[in-house]
């Protein structure tokens, strides 16, 4: 096992059919989000879920070698998954200059990139985004719930979007954010 993969303090290193899988580019980070009406940037603590290398869904036909417990269900892990989430933190950090959109459940919220690697797909990055609390030294608190390759959705049938500046400005303050009708 090499240094490197010792130093991680969120995730564990994985083993996954004898090679080791460094997911040190997941590793919990820090934000900064200028707002239209705030002094100084919010300051956004981000993790990242083992969503965003792993799949769900019927695992039947899935080796062992590939299963990863998330809590008490079983994942499998995605190396397509696995290698475009070496793009997020880059991703991430450029959100405060981005448009989102809230997802139909309409509790997270989504951000779609176009990724070279992804001809005629696009990247979806789900994502949750709460108020901290007083202990933590952030503002907000970013959770990447998910991150997977998708087809490309019909820009006519998506909501509106927000800025996420102005996202962040509104759940720090409390606001309610208000999207378009569907």
């Amino acid at each position: 096992m090499t240094e490197e993969l010792h130093s991680s303090r969120y995730w564990r290193p994985l083993v996954i059919n004898g090679t080791q899988i460094n997911l040190d580019h997941l590793e919990p980070l820090s934000l900064d989000c200028p707002t239209p009406d705030q002094q100084h940037p919010l300051r956004i603590n981000v993790r990242f879920s083992m969503h965003c290398f792993t799949q769900g869904g019927d695992l039947d036909q899935i080796a062992p070698a590939l299963l990863i417990m998330d809590h008490k269900r079983p994942r499998a892990f995605d190396q397509l998954r696995y290698d475009l989430s070496k793009k997020l933190p880059d991703i991430i950090k450029s959100l405060p200059t981005m448009k989102v959109y809230q997802t139909p459940e309409q509790r997270n919220y989504l951000y779609f990139s176009a990724l070279a690697e992804l001809a005629g797909m696009e990247y979806q990055v789900f994502f949750s985004l709460k108020k901290a609390g007083r202990k933590h030294g952030h503002h907000l608190e970013l959770f990447v719930e998910s991150a997977y390759s998708a087809e490309t959705v019909n820009r006519k049938r998506r909501p509106h979007s927000i800025r996420f500046a102005i996202l962040a400005m509104k759940v720090y303050k409390g606001e309610r954010v208000r999207f378009a009708a569907r």
